[in-house]
């Protein structure tokens, strides 16, 4: 598929760029090149949109945003850790290719804990449970009474094989000792479109997906996989107080850059990130996605990197989940 690049809104109101003392340019000094996985309109590309328009305001330089869709997210965070490590290339990436793939693909062109400097979590997405309107299903304890009665019987929908809302239900499955079948989709629409309709009982997807739908009536939330309860859904239980304690199952982004980055660099952009995050701008932005900003310290950043890879890397073992 041939690869798109698109130029963050607004960059062609470019700051000056000022000389250093010494006769070399200070950082930055051009472009910054922004890898995202996925095509435009996806969380992930939004997200880094958001981002990075905020970034150049600060940093008054053009922040160039390199769609690369493909194999799950992966062609992207491979051409960016193999870019030099000066400053000039970021990723912003989902769970898939940083803690999914390891465990799906024998093979990969990077090692996502060792060829990348995390910078920080930009936001994390709880996911909800949620079945038609019409359902007999009410609530979480009546979908799992269904499912164990059940059996393979009644199928769930997701995006596709190792996608969140998949292994989310199998975190579930392996914890309620369910035995129901998986039904990938290819994106989320046609999943839930099909879930309005009737022809699939139930499914994960991420509450920004999920809240119009909510709100006019076409689909019930039975649990929410967050820690705690949400504000959009206050009425809605977590799945972690409905019988299974430690539950927690979120989607979320954060910015990496590739390993070998200048420390200075990564401290400047660690700044700079997590200011971008909390400006009014960025939050109206995600507000709009139902999201909000969560800038993480570099070392927090790093080490909840290696427990999402250890937590998704089990549910794939264990279920056996192929790419599809």
């Amino acid at each position: 598929m041939k690869r798109r690049e698109f130029i963050s809104s607004s960059a062609l109101a470019l700051a000056p760029m000022p000389f250093s003392s010494h006769g070399a340019d200070p950082y930055p000094n051009r472009s910054i090149r922004t890898f995202v996985g996925f095509p435009p309109g996806n969380s992930s590309d939004v997200v880094a949109r958001i981002v990075t328009d905020e970034m150049r305001k600060s940093m008054g330089q053009t922040f160039i945003i390199d769609n690369r869709p493909g194999a799950s997210g992966t062609l992207a965070a491979e051409a960016a850790a193999r870019s030099t490590p000066d400053g000039y290339s970021m990723l912003v990436s989902s769970a898939g290719p940083l803690c999914v793939a390891p465990s799906m693909y024998p093979k990969l062109g990077y090692d996502p804990l060792k060829d990348f400097i995390p910078i920080t979590l930009t936001n994390t997405i709880p996911l909800a449970l949620v079945v038609s309107a019409t359902s007999p299903i009410k609530t979480f304890a009546e979908f799992l009474e269904s499912a164990k009665s059940t059996g393979p019987a009644l199928a769930y929908a997701s995006s596709g094989n190792g996608i969140t809302n998949h292994l989310v239900m199998e975190m579930l499955k392996s914890a309620a000792k369910l035995n129901v079948t998986h039904i990938p989709y290819k994106g989320s629409a046609a999943a839930v479109t099909d879930l309005i309709g009737g022809s699939i009982p139930a499914m994960f997807d991420t509450t920004p997906a999920l809240l119009p739908l909510i709100r006019g009536g076409k689909i019930r939330p039975l649990a929410v996989t967050s820690a705690k309860r949400l504000a959009e859904l206050p009425g809605i239980p977590t799945i972690a107080e409905s019988g299974f304690p430690g539950f927690e199952g979120i989607a979320w982004n954060v910015i990496l850059v590739p390993q070998g980055t200048p420390s200075a660099i990564v401290d400047r952009l660690h700044a700079e990130a997590s200011k971008a995050l909390l400006t009014p701008e960025a939050r109206a932005g995600f507000q709009n996605l139902g999201l909000v900003p969560n800038p993480t310290p570099l070392g927090e950043t790093q080490a909840w990197l290696r427990t999402e890879t250890e937590k998704w890397g089990r549910i794939v073992r264990e279920g056996r989940i192929a790419p599809g």
